[in-house]
């Protein structure tokens, strides 16, 4: 191997020197390489890196990079807020991360943290500040706020108003934080001293604003040496105001929680924090802790010292923590048991560490143990999650590992690095660590190839380099783009398909494009890895100067313009070489190849030679083949002639198919030569229909018939047609109104004709379907007879008792089967209807001939109306003077009139009566009833009728009286003896005594005479006796009674 000799084990971690501690025999023009700052331990003081040359974009890129992601300005609307002075109003002005084209992030110029501690904070301005301006509302809602641009690395020069935010008042600084610029007057004597504090008026509560035309200053980027060098920056700015948490019900503001004991806590910000609670406590046993504890001893370089915390915040109220809308970070105390210039913070991730940037040491008054001191320098840590943190000591190099592959040739690197420094740490190679592998070009082949054989690195007798290929691992962002190192800790392994390596060796070389030669090659040791072999990157065996070396020139390897150390006119690639002269000798086999559908290799493909003819097959086949050496080869046995031969492939035997042979129509595909091995089959081998069909059978690659023949076959076969019976007429058909199947479908045929409605005779006809036959053989179609009998009706009966109603009638009612004629009327008569039968009827004797019936609309009784049907006359009047009156009758047939009964013979003529209907009672006509008949003559509808009028001449009522008309008798009166008295009645006519009700048991006990004496018996029941006297009445005078009451006390 040729290379520079290894001359102390310098570096390592058991020394505990530094780089430039071991240098020893290094010129010094290597180590001007690491003048940038790349030493194995960097210093952790940024101040440091700040020279009268200023601060190089990258160094400021790396600054801000420490920082970690930026925290997005913190701002909010609302409609309004009432009038009055705010303090502590959280207000941003800053450069927006999308327009801040070097850095990437937010920076605020109101934080006064810078890297290299102008104005005492150490850090990066890129956390936004929290109550830190003032605002005044007006009685007119007018906005004014003032802030207090602390930072003068990003110093302001020059603002102007935006849209809905106007500059009111700015105030500047007489001199520059840096004394060297306030020399120059910026160059052009335009701006006299940095703005430090600037009046805005806004124009809403929107929040966030936009101001125009800004002018910015990067002090640390000012080059005295190059003062004509603009390092002014023309970016707008945006101000960032958070009105919401100044809300009257807003309770927003700044809590810290401690673990006193253990010197950490937690720095937060939010809504509600005195309902806010943490639990903070070192973790020293567990299932958690025997997790941690086990992946520190497994990750870390050295025996770790650490310590597992747990942080968790909670609200008292019961509500979710998320309502309070909490922003917080991890600090520890510059009295924590590791020390803060010595020490990691990392989250645990339930199996993995992430790291936690550390934002400089910060001084505040809310950052109060809870014994009341001050905890005046703490460390804050950003990117804490609740949950697990370990603080370890920076001396248990907490290692980390990453593979890349690229994606075209399959060649991956595998860097082992560690979280102590940015250069290797997690994140440097997740985000800013970049691999590529790419095939190169060798020049001076024949130099290399002597060069390695000449070493004594190859066993070949004779070498040949197959491929070269460059890989590269290095930062993109830095300006300095090597890996970091570490003595024992840091390497680098790369794996190589072993599709590119089979069969050849990996040379690593270096070439020094100045002088254009070979300056080192050392054959690789290789390992297997699966599908890939792994060499080492980088020699952990060697001093750390020299891991540096080689970690160079991974970078150098793809730069052709890297100038960073001695190696800048080196470049490093990688080689596979192989075997180069000696070839193998092809023969042919010794037996031949049995056809099996795998391709069979005769002469395998190779570099040595050129094959001609056919040197791989399948089929089964004699073939030639001819193997020439390429130029510089030579077979083993120390011959170049060509190699000429046949080689050949039997092919498999298969026995010949036959037709299947009784096969008979089923309805479904019927194979009638089945398939095999070592042939195909064409033309019609599978049929559904009966017929007869024709195979082809062609033999398949590599096979042959077993009687040695190749020849297609043709095969013969068939389906028969299916036999079935004939068809038969379905019996006893009669008609019923509905289409009926004479002769039914069966399988294999249709049928035509065979269904119907009417009664009558028919012929079907059944013809076959192409795939059967009748039973006995034959095929034509056969006539079946059927029919359908008619139905029987009965005779259709005369409806009874029809009677005129002066509405259509029917006498005879049509039936099923039938019609009838002459079966409606509406007069009275005697009629004759005929029913005739439909075709598909037959009455119930077998005759069809027309039935005549006899039917009757019998004429309907009369009804003779009259206005007047009785009429009264007093007696008295009629005496005086003759009456009369208007029967006022009414009827379908001619009226006529007649007195048909009269009081006596010779009171007839005192009533008479005119063919109109007049009435005329004469004077004396004596007192009685007269009765008149109307009478109405019958017609052809309607029966003849009468009505009876009655006219009544009433006699003159009386009134019977009595000179008794009630008694009383005491039980004692007619206890011994009877008790007669009499009524003195007087009336018109004979006057007449009954006794008409009396006690129980008291009809013997009283009596009366025609007289109108009255005799109540001796011991007469007591109770009411009744007697009615009746005055008969005469021809003047009517009937009268009254009634006597007795009453026996």
């Amino acid at each position: 191997m040729i290379s520079e000799e290894n001359t102390a084990e310098a570096g390592s971690d058991e020394t505990g020197l530094t780089d430039e501690e071991n240098a020893g025999d290094e010129s010094a023009d290597f180590m001007d390489g690491f003048s940038d700052g790349s030493a194995e331990e960097e210093s952790s003081d940024i101040s440091d890196e700040f020279t009268d040359e200023g601060m190089s974009t990258e160094e400021l890129v790396q600054a801000f990079a420490e920082a970690g992601t930026e925290d997005p300005a913190p701002w909010s609307s609302v409609d309004s807020l009432p009038a009055g002075t705010y303090e502590n109003v959280t207000a941003n002005l800053y450069v927006p991360g999308a327009q801040n084209k070097i850095l990437g992030v937010n920076a605020y110029l109101n934080n006064p943290a810078d890297p290299v501690g102008m104005s005492g904070v150490f850090g990066v301005p890129t956390d936004p500040v929290y109550n830190d301006a003032s605002m005044v509302i007006d009685e007119n809602g007018r906005i004014t706020l003032t802030l207090e641009l602390k930072n003068q690395v990003f110093e302001l020069l020059q603002v102007k108003d935006g849209t809905n935010v106007h500059v009111k008042e700015i105030e500047r600084s007489d001199t520059w934080a840096y004394d060297n610029v306030d020399k120059i007057d910026m160059g052009d004597g335009t701006y006299k001293g940095r703005i430090k504090k600037i009046v805005f008026e806004l124009d809403d509560f929107s929040g966030l604003y936009t101001l125009g035309d800004c002018v910015e200053f990067g002090i640390i980027l000012y080059d005295e040496q190059n003062p004509d060098k603009d390092v002014k920056w023309y970016v707008p700015l945006n101000l960032a105001v958070d009105f919401e948490e100044q809300k009257p019900d807003v309770n927003i503001s700044n809590k810290a929680f401690f673990n006193d004991d253990a010197r950490v806590g937690i720095a937060a910000r939010g809504r509600d924090m005195d309902k806010v609670v943490a639990d903070i406590h070192e973790v020293t046993s567990g299932e958690e802790f025997e997790k941690v504890d086990t992946y520190m001893k497994e990750h870390c370089a050295n025996e770790p010292e650490y310590k597992l915390f747990y942080f968790s915040l909670n609200r008292t109220d019961g509500k979710d923590i998320s309502e309070s809308k909490i922003k917080y970070n991890l600090f520890t105390s510059v009295f924590f048991d590791i020390d803060v210039n010595d020490a990691q913070v990392y989250q645990w991730q339930g199996d993995s560490l992430s790291g936690m940037k550390t934002r400089g040491n910060t001084t505040c008054d809310y950052w109060n143990g809870q014994d009341g001191d001050i905890w005046e320098a703490v460390d804050l840590y950003n990117g804490l999650n609740y949950g697990y943190v370990v603080i370890c000591n920076k001396q248990s190099v907490v290692k980390t590992q990453r593979t890349y592959t690229d994606d075209v040739t399959g060649i991956s690197a595998i860097y082992h690095g560690h979280n102590q420094s940015e250069k290797c740490d997690d994140s440097t190679l997740a985000t800013d660590t970049i691999f590529t592998a790419k095939k190169d070009n060798i020049t001076n082949l024949e130099e290399l190839e002597n060069l390695i054989l000449e070493s004594g690195q190859s066993s070949f007798r004779k070498l040949k380099i197959e491929d070269s290929y460059k890989v590269a691992l290095y930062r993109k962002s830095a300006e300095d783009k090597m890996l970091g190192t570490k003595a024992k800790v840091t390497c680098m392994d790369f794996l190589f398909p072993k599709a590119l390596t089979e069969g050849k060796d990996i040379y690593k070389v270096i070439y020094d494009r100045d002088s254009k030669q070979y300056v080192s090659v050392e054959k690789m040791d290789i390992t297997d890895e699966g599908d890939n072999v792994k060499i080492t990157g980088v020699d952990v065996s060697l001093s750390l100067v020299q891991q540096k070396k080689q970690l160079q020139l991974y970078y150098s390897a793809i730069d052709e313009n890297y100038v960073g150390s001695r190696a800048k006119s080196q470049c490093q690639f990688f080689i596979f070489a192989g075997e180069g002269a000696i070839a193998e000798k092809p023969t042919a086999p010794v037996s031949a190849f049995t056809y099996d559908t795998t391709e069979k290799v005769a002469v395998p493909e190779s570099k040595y030679y050129t094959v001609e003819g056919t040197s791989t097959a399948t089929l089964p086949g004699t073939y030639h083949v001819k193997v020439t050496l390429n130029e510089g080869y030579f077979w083993t046995d120390g011959t170049t002639d060509p190699v000429e031969f046949d080689w050949t492939i039997k092919a498999l035997q298969t026995e010949k198919p036959v037709a299947i042979s009784v096969l008979t129509y089923n309805g479904e595909f019927q194979t009638g030569v089945k398939a095999g091995t070592g042939y195909n089959l064409a033309g019609t081998y599978t049929a559904k229909d009966a017929g007869t069909y024709n195979a082809k059978v062609l033999l398949a690659d590599g096979y042959e018939w077993s009687d040695g023949t190749t020849d297609a076959l043709t095969l013969t076969w068939s389906i028969a047609k299916k036999a079935v019976a004939k068809p038969s007429a379905a019996k006893n058909l009669v008609y019923n109104g509905k289409s009926q199947t004479g002769v039914a479908v069966g399988e294999g045929y249709t049928v035509t004709g065979n269904a119907q409605t009417d009664a009558g005779d028919y012929t079907a006809v059944a013809a076959l379907n192409k795939n059967y036959a009748w039973a006995d053989g034959t095929t034509d179609s056969v006539k079946v007879a059927w029919s359908i009998a008619k139905k029987a009706v009965a005779k259709p009966s005369a409806a009874a008792n029809l009677v005129y109603t002066g509405k259509v009638q029917i006498g005879v009612t049509a039936g099923e089967g039938y019609t009838v004629t002459g079966n409606t009327q509406t007069n009275a008569g005697t009629y004759a209807a005929v029913a005739n039968l439909d075709k598909n009827h037959t009455w119930t004797d077998g005759t069809t001939a027309p039935a005549t019936v006899q039917w009757i609309i019998a004429k309907a009784g009369q009804n003779v109306t009259a206005k007047t049907a009785s009429k009264s006359y007093k007696l008295a009047t009629v005496k005086k003077k003759a009456q009369s009156f208007t029967i006022g009758a009414a009827a379908d047939g001619t009226l006529t009139y007649k007195v048909t009964a009269t009081p006596s013979k010779k009171a007839a003529k005192y009533l008479t009566v005119t063919k109109k209907g007049k009435v005329t009672v004469k004077k004396g006509a004596p007192a009685g009833t007269y009765t008149i008949t109307v009478s109405a003559a019958e017609t052809a509808n309607y029966q003849a009728a009468s009505k009876e009028v009655t006219v009544k001449v009433n006699k003159t009522s009386q009134k019977v009286s009595a000179k008794v008309s009630s008694k009383t008798i005491k039980s004692k009166q007619i206890a011994k003896k009877n008790y007669a008295f009499t009524i003195g009645a007087k009336g018109k006519g004979k006057l007449t005594y009954k006794v008409t009700s009396t006690p129980k048991n008291g009809t013997k006990y009283i009596s009366v005479n025609k007289n109108g004496k009255v005799t109540v018996k001796k011991k007469a029941p007591k109770g009411t006796y009744k007697i009615t006297v009746t005055a008969a009445g005469n021809a003047t005078y009517a009937k009268a009674t009254k009634t006597i009451t007795v009453k026996v006390k």
